[in-house]
């Protein structure tokens, strides 16, 4: 079943709170309502400007009202068609908000448009024409006021053109860093590739180094046993001759 807050009797306890809130939106939102009336009937900056404050201030609240009722809706112990409904009326209020803020801004306009076209005029028509040029005075001060604002608006918007042209300046330098870093991993890589190939062909040529150092290694140790046998070995053991018998000489006649 679905909750909901009637005005002048006792709320459900599930809906205390949310009721409360409720019913300060709309105290809020009467106050407004006449704000903007009387704002919209104002022929003066300064009725506009006293109507206006009283405005700002029931905004405000009726601005806490409706986020303490959104936070109402998503609390504990609200269904999916209550919590459906509160939120469709935090929608309408804010809209409604929004509405009388452009009302609000709308009687501005109007209170500037009387003051310029002379507004109501004192009794006595003596102090008219002092009260109108009073009045385009304030206005041309508001004016000169204005044009300030957006000449100082302007000159930021160009101090922010200025550190966006520079950021992208930088980051432009950055990418040419960035690819001129990326061709010198190339170049590196390459490099590698080939001193790895360079590396790979000196270890062969050390193989075939090592290969025939050893080959000439057992030559020399071959030509050596070769000789040591024949000069030493071969030649102790061959047998020795033996001794000549001693010849006598033959006695002379």
């Amino acid at each position: 079943m679905l909750l909901t807050c009637v005005p002048g009797a006792a709320p459900h306890p599930s809906l205390g709170a949310r009721c409360s809130y409720e019913e300060n939106y709309t105290e809020e939102i009467t106050i407004l309502r006449a704000c903007v009336r009387q704002a919209q009937a104002a022929t003066s900056s300064t009725d506009y400007a006293r109507h206006k404050d009283t405005a700002d201030s029931a905004f405000g609240r009726a601005e806490a009202h409706i986020k303490s009722m959104e936070m109402a809706a998503r609390g504990a112990g609200v269904g999916p068609t209550e919590k459906k409904s509160l939120i469709a009326k935090t929608k309408q209020h804010k809209a409604d908000l929004k509405g009388m803020r452009a009302d609000i801004t709308a009687a501005k306009d109007a209170s500037n448009r009387g003051e310029l076209l002379g507004g109501p005029r004192p009794a006595g028509g003596g102090g008219g024409g002092a009260s109108s040029k009073d009045k385009l005075l304030a206005t041309q001060g508001v004016i000169d006021k204005t044009t300030d604002t957006l000449q100082a608006t302007l000159g930021v918007l160009k101090e922010t053109e200025g550190i966006a042209s520079a950021t992208a300046d930088t980051l432009g330098g950055q990418g040419d860093q960035l690819r001129g870093a990326h061709g010198q991993v190339q170049e590196t890589r390459n490099a590698t590739v080939e001193a790895r190939g360079i590396l790979r062909k000196m270890a062969v040529q050390a193989m075939m180094n090592k290969a025939i150092l050893w080959f000439i290694i057992l030559i020399l140790v071959g030509a050596n046993i070769a000789v040591i046998y024949v000069k030493y070995i071969k030649k102790s053991s061959d047998p020795t001759p033996a001794p000549a018998p001693p010849t006598t000489p033959a006695p002379t006649p």
